[in-house]
């Protein structure tokens, strides 16, 4: 049993806190001293989410759609931005103090400014997932890159290999660890992002159900949807963790 325990840490110790969180909440929510409609019981929770998944899953869908188009242009982006970092100096020194600029300027006061520029639909969410979402990609990606082994690149200077073949037979690949733990940070960045913008605009996503359950005081839907959320973004980050695994069975086997 001890054994067993040691071998599952990492699965059983979540499981377990989480679900010593669930008690207390339940516990409390029986005493009857907070409203209802302040703090619903996770089981009131969990009974109305299984029976309004017709309700939820529609919004759980354009969330995730949001999401997902965001995630994959700050990836797109921040790796192409990178590039062209590593690639010039003059280049770094000119963008990279812009793109400071950009994780400093906080996304709610523009959201309301985006929703004038691209309307109601669903580019202002994916704008806003893909803002918050490309700065790890950035500057995890251009701190791959940079940290080629010096010898190595005198070595391949030496073979008279050209800046793109180091570029991407070494720099690239020296890179893709760190590039896979940021686009971890990124995709559960690209959740908030996505939730910024329903909260701003639309009439469709788990944002605007959270919102729109707020106003009306409905928080047992709110926190359903709030649970759906977070089953999503576990999900996306799982999704990475493990297809980075797959694309680098090295580090995997470096790691046990």
């Amino acid at each position: 049993m001890r054994r067993f325990l040691r071998a599952n840490r990492t699965t059983i110790a979540p499981i377990v806190a989480l679900a010593v969180v669930f008690l207390v909440w339940e516990a409390v929510a029986a005493t009857g001293r907070i409203p209802k409609y302040l703090l619903p019981s996770p089981s009131s929770v969990f009974v109305y989410t299984f029976g309004h998944l017709g309700l939820l899953l529609p919004h759980a869908w354009g969330t995730t759609q949001s999401t997902l188009y965001g995630f994959f242009l700050s990836v797109l982006f921040g790796i192409g931005l990178s590039m062209l970092i590593v690639w010039s100096r003059t280049f770094e020194d000119a963008v990279y103090p812009l793109v400071v600029m950009t994780q400093v300027i906080p996304k709610v006061a523009i959201a309301p400014l985006l929703i004038v520029y691209m309307g109601f639909g669903q580019e202002p969410k994916v704008f806003l997932a893909f803002l918050i979402s490309f700065f790890p990609m950035v500057i995890n990606t251009t701190l791959g890159m940079k940290s080629v082994n010096v010898e190595l690149l005198e070595l391949l200077a030496t073979l008279k290999a050209t800046r793109w073949q180091v570029m991407q037979k070494v720099r690239f690949m020296r890179a893709l660890p760190l590039m896979v733990e940021g686009a971890k940070i990124s995709i559960t960045l690209a959740v908030i992002g996505a939730i910024v913008g329903e909260f701003a605009s639309g009439n469709v996503g788990l944002g605007y159900l959270i919102a729109s359950s707020s106003s009306s005081l409905d928080t047992v839907q709110g926190f359903s949807a709030l649970l759906v959320l977070i089953v999503i973004g576990i999900a996306l980050f799982e999704t990475i963790h493990i297809g980075g695994r797959l694309l680098m069975p090295w580090v995997a086997r470096e790691q046990r």
